[in-house]
């Protein structure tokens, strides 16, 4: 539906970006197999049409996480029919919900291996959640709709543990996206 550019990153301790939407399109687009998206206008997001149109929904970052706390993680499940797990899919825009609750809290530096590089988060939130491909990213919010964190990775070996960054770390990205912005960077999850 939108078109975004990347403000800022962090792959190697936290493993998410802050977006800025610059274009949406007439219509929502249909991906088939990721790749080739069909032409069709673009409309730039800006002055002429304002974000704030849009009405995205805005989520608030909670500072405050507690064990066992109920919580859901919103995402995009593709491993489902829709999904991408075989040739031909089509991306699931259906937005869904996975329910669990926080484990525990893990502190500085714990290093996970991904491939040849290693990704050292500096702090995680650890939830039981059962996650599918398609929820990485997503925020994950408590009962009371704030947001805990979002979602960075799921256990290989125990499938319904996930592991959160935190919105500490968040909240570093958005204060350089911010920066990079000269201060109009709000967040949102649509």
């Amino acid at each position: 539906k939108y078109i975004a550019e990347l403000i800022t990153h962090c792959t190697s301790d936290v493993d998410a970006c802050i977006l800025r939407l610059t274009h949406k399109f007439e219509v929502p687009v249909d991906v088939v197999d990721g790749v080739q998206l069909p032409q069709q206008p673009e409309f730039p997001l800006g002055i002429i049409n304002p974000i704030k149109d849009e009405k995205l929904s805005k989520l608030t970052l909670c500072r405050d996480v507690e064990v066992e706390e109920n919580i859901r993680i919103l995402g995009y499940d593709q491993c489902g029919e829709g999904g991408l797990h075989e040739m031909g899919s089509v991306v699931n825009q259906e937005q869904g919900l996975a329910r669990g609750y926080v484990r525990s809290r893990l502190g500085k530096k714990v290093t996970v291996a991904a491939s040849e590089k290693y990704f050292v988060p500096t702090e995680e939130i650890v939830v039981k959640c059962p996650a599918n491909i398609g929820t990485s990213g997503g925020p994950c919010v408590n009962e009371n709709g704030g947001v805990i964190g979002i979602m960075s990775r799921s256990d290989p070996i125990e499938l319904d543990r996930c592991y959160l960054a935190p919105t500490s770390e968040i909240r570093k990205l958005i204060k350089s996206a911010r920066k990079k912005c000269n201060g109009t960077v709000a967040v949102t999850w649509q």
